[in-house]
């Protein structure tokens, strides 16, 4: 009587073989499929993989699916794990095994995910490095040189999983508050410069500008004077200012007023 099917043939062969040989100890001699069963239940313990097993369990509460999520692998990485095993094991005489090295990447996120949730020692996680093929391990060694073709690619891998476990990283998109044109030419920069800062250089820039129209950082209104100020400059080529963005403006309406009343004056007297 054959073997009945959990999940694929993959994991219906290799978890029963884990079972003929779970007490013998991890080294090249066992399959490399059976290895990764092992690595498994050394990530989630053997109850969480063994138990859907036996009970045929794949996508219910406690299945198969549900425990090796329970710390945040998503769905879809979960399903192409699945296909990439089957397809590992479809291809076990092969060297340089592709497949081999995206089922690994997968277990080390799985590992660094359990890190990130429920902690894990650095002796733990030194023990757990035995399960992979990782250049340093000499337990793997055969395994690692025969479908490993870059050496050194899971142990990148690896280690970066293990720096992203332990730092925080916001991904959120920085918004560059960029002024208008004119206020970055009358300071001497050119568009090409704008355009290649990064978000704290534009800041630098803008309180640059700020400064150099003498518009006060903490005007509610700074963008509005700064508009004023720097048509102010193109058009009578000097800076007006008080010190104080409001009175300035101030400044600025009255001397326009005082032109448009001189301008009318003019054209009273000519009519």
């Amino acid at each position: 009587m054959g073997i009945e099917t959990f999940i694929n043939t993959a994991f219906s062969t290799s978890i029963e073989n884990y079972l003929y040989t779970k007490d013998e100890p991890l080294s090249s001699s066992l399959a490399m499929n059976v290895i990764i069963i092992r690595t498994l239940i050394a990530i989630y313990g053997e109850l969480a993989i063994i138990n859907p097993y036996l009970n045929k369990n794949i996508t219910k509460k406690n299945g198969f699916d549900y425990n090796l999520m329970k710390y945040g692998f998503a769905e879809e990485k979960l399903n192409d794990f699945k296909n990439c095993f089957q397809s590992f094991f479809d291809t076990l005489q092969e060297k340089d095994n592709i497949f081999l090295v995206k089922v690994e990447k997968y277990l080390m996120e799985m590992l660094f995910l359990k890190k990130k949730c429920v902690g894990i020692s650095s002796e733990e996680l030194e023990s757990l490095k035995y399960y992979f093929c990782l250049a340093d391990n000499d337990l793997l060694k055969d395994y690692t040189s025969f479908y490993i073709l870059d050496k050194r690619e899971l142990d990148y891998y690896f280690a970066k999983q293990n720096y992203e476990s332990e730092h925080a990283f916001d991904l959120k998109p920085v918004q560059k508050v960029v002024l208008f044109t004119d206020a970055y030419l009358l300071c001497g920069y050119t568009l090409d410069e704008i355009a290649k800062m990064t978000s704290d250089e534009i800041e630098l820039a803008n309180q640059h500008v700020y400064e150099f129209f003498k518009i006060p950082k903490e005007e509610s209104n700074k963008r509005d004077l700064l508009i004023d100020a720097v048509n102010y400059y193109k058009r009578y080529k000097n800076r007006l200012t008080s010190g104080n963005g409001f009175v300035d403006l101030l400044l600025i309406s009255s001397i326009i007023s005082t032109i448009l009343l001189v301008l009318f004056i003019i054209t009273i007297k000519i009519s």
